[in-house]
């Protein structure tokens, strides 16, 4: 049987594959919207925004912005008068965020073209940054840290949020970023070394659906100094492990064996044992220098911590 084709005038189908082509990009804007509100049950963007201390007015980057879903909903919060800079590095991306700010007159936004160690954002500029399933991509996560540290004003904040299964909390951090994703306790190590001074960290913070994993939240202010952040480090240990309170039970202050072994391993680690001379006599960990918590309280036991690099793990039993 002989197909029949009806060949259309050039103007009628021009409009026909011009109405397709718009029927298309409705349909994508749609699925985009349904997809970003499934996003908001989940996400939890309210206690993030809560835990970088957004308020009117404030000046804040979205680092490795992506898409902007953030950044959309950050130029909302800080208002007329506050300030996003939603950073990322490739075309593709950069392409979407300029699209997406301009398609929304997000006109308190400014896309930045950034470098893989660097944000390029002006030092002493912003009240908080925002890293969301990005940290993991990061190959020169120091040179990141390092700078968005410079950017922060002194009482800044800068929150982390990453995703992690179950099944590769252990792993290397290779494998786990491999696989996209990473555990708490590098970056914990990571950001340490870069200055910052920790304020909370929540893992898990929230469930990704589908069975796609957990994700945690670290929130993290520059430090003066790295060796003021170990003080203060060694500081909060001495209060963590003092007999009149049950603080050493925060599970941010606690690692895992698993943790433990690996920096051991490592050289990377300092380990003290705050139990009592004779307890340390009778038996102690490798290595493990003793250091009670009476001794940790006072100014000359913090200032033989002064100065130290590897990150400090103390243990009472």
């Amino acid at each position: 049987m002989r197909r029949r084709v009806c060949r259309l005038p050039g103007i009628v189908a021009a409009t026909v594959v011009l109405t397709c082509l718009f029927c298309g990009a409705a349909q994508a804007r749609q699925g985009a919207a349904h997809n970003e509100a499934q996003r908001e049950q989940w996400q939890k963007v309210e206690e993030i925004f809560t835990a970088m201390a957004v308020t009117p007015g404030a000046a804040v980057a979205d680092v490795g912005a992506g898409d902007g879903f953030f950044t959309s909903r950050l130029s909302r919060a800080v208002g007329a008068q506050g300030r996003v800079t939603a950073v990322d590095i490739g075309a593709d991306a950069l392409r979407r965020l300029r699209s997406r700010v301009a398609n929304e007159g997000l006109l308190n936004v400014a896309v930045v073209d950034g470098a893989p160690g660097d944000p390029r954002l002006p030092a002493g500029s912003l009240d908080a940054a925002l890293i969301v399933n990005a940290y993991h991509e990061m190959a020169e996560h120091q040179a990141m840290l390092a700078n968005i540290r410079t950017a922060l004003k002194p009482a800044g904040r800068l929150v982390i949020v990453e995703p992690i299964t179950a099944s590769r909390r252990d792993a290397r951090r290779d494998e786990q970023t491999r696989n996209h994703e990473i555990a708490v306790a590098f970056v914990l190590e990571e950001v340490r070394a870069a200055g910052f001074t920790q304020v909370a960290v929540h893992d898990p913070f929230t469930t990704r659906p589908n069975g796609h994993g957990e994700e945690w939240m670290l929130v993290v202010t520059p430090g003066s100094s790295p060796d003021d952040a170990t003080a203060g480090a060694a500081a909060g240990a001495a209060r963590a492990f003092s007999s009149t309170n049950e603080g050493w039970k925060a599970p941010e202050l606690r690692i895992t064996v698993a943790e433990f072994k690996r920096l051991d391993a490592g050289g990377d680690v300092l380990v003290l044992d705050v139990r009592d001379p004779q307890s340390y006599r009778q038996g102690h960990l490798p290595g493990a220098v003793l250091m009670t918590p009476e001794e940790l309280s006072t100014t000359e036991g913090i200032a033989k911590l002064k100065g130290e690099t590897r990150q400090i793990v103390a243990y009472c039993s």
